[in-house]
């Protein structure tokens, strides 16, 4: 089993799966899950009136790949880690937080895209290389659709560019799929999407990035440093290992702005942004023995040394 197939995975309806399955006076299985799930649970949308069994049993087989539930005699029952999470409080305001910390942070993380380039995809590996070769396109740029379309860049022809003609290897690597990676990448907060709603995405970790800059401690932190850090909570973001193995896989670094000694853009639109909104602040200090270049195939350069994380 994959998250990117079967299709079928909905990541807001793992959610109430598991709290079924803490809610439950016993283990629970397909059925019990069922019964327990009544009309007007989320779903993909956030507004299905009744899961599907398919959706409930994929759902259930994700929880348990994914530690947030575990085998019990007669079903399963929520993980130590999902308990954890439960006794903060509701899940349901923090749980893009906990699904992105049981993904990106997986036991089977740590090698996912030169394992999966090699033919393991299962567990996170498929969505983790997945994510991290996306992530590494030019966030600046046109969004990025499955079919060629005016105003877009095709994943096809992109993935073609980095990995050659055998789609096997790419992390991509059909139209379901495609599918599959945007509602994950949206539920995630490492994606936006257009007026084409699903079927057009651009790279935009700024939802995930907002969630780890408010758990840093507030003061100022050099420019590498910081990104480092988002990498650490992020590892598919630059300069992090799976970015690493990604540019070893291709030969080169697909995003245009640190092929133009910069920093990387989809990390770029998270410092903008996150600066706008007033979370933190970029700083050129002079006596800085280290200096990054933000947006350097842009008309206005810019010049950072440090970031600091406001109170």
């Amino acid at each position: 089993m994959a998250l990117l197939n079967p299709p079928e995975i909905l990541p807001p309806l793992i959610r109430p799966v598991v709290e079924a399955a803490a809610g439950s006076d016993r283990p629970v299985d397909d059925d019990r899950l069922i019964e327990l799930l009544s009309p007007g649970e989320e779903g993909q949308d956030g507004s299905v009136g009744r899961a599907s069994k398919p959706h409930v049993r994929f759902c259930h087989d994700a929880a348990l790949m994914l530690g947030l539930l575990e085998k019990a005699e007669g079903g399963s029952v929520p993980s130590e880690a999902a308990r954890a999470a439960m006794s903060r409080g509701s899940l349901r305001p923090a749980w893009p937080q906990v699904l992105r910390q049981v993904v990106l942070k997986h036991d089977s993380a740590s090698q996912a895209v030169v394992e999966a380039v090699e033919g393991d995809s299962r567990g996170v590996r498929d969505m983790l290389f997945a994510l991290t070769w996306f992530l590494a396109q030019d966030a600046f740029g046109p969004p990025l659709t499955w079919e060629p379309q005016d105003r877009y860049v095709s994943f096809q022809s992109l993935q073609r560019s980095h990995f050659g003609p055998v789609t096997r290897r790419f992390p991509v690597q059909n139209d379901t799929r495609f599918g599959a990676f945007a509602r994950w990448s949206l539920h995630l907060g490492l994606a936006r999407s257009d007026e084409l709603g699903n079927r057009a995405l651009r790279p935009a970790p700024i939802a995930a990035a907002r969630d780890v800059v408010r758990s840093m401690d507030p003061g100022r932190y050099e420019v590498h440093a910081f990104c480092s850090v988002l990498a650490d909570f992020l590892p598919c973001l630059w300069p992090g290992e799976l970015r690493r193995q990604l540019v070893e896989v291709i030969g080169s670094e697909p995003d245009p702005d640190v092929a133009s000694d910069g920093i990387d853009s989809s990390t770029a639109m998270v410092l903008v942004t996150l600066e706008a909104d007033g979370v933190l602040r970029m700083d050129n200090l002079a006596d800085a023995s280290r200096r990054e270049t933000l947006a350097p195939r842009s008309q206005q350069p810019r010049t950072v040394t440090h970031v600091e994380v406001l109170p």
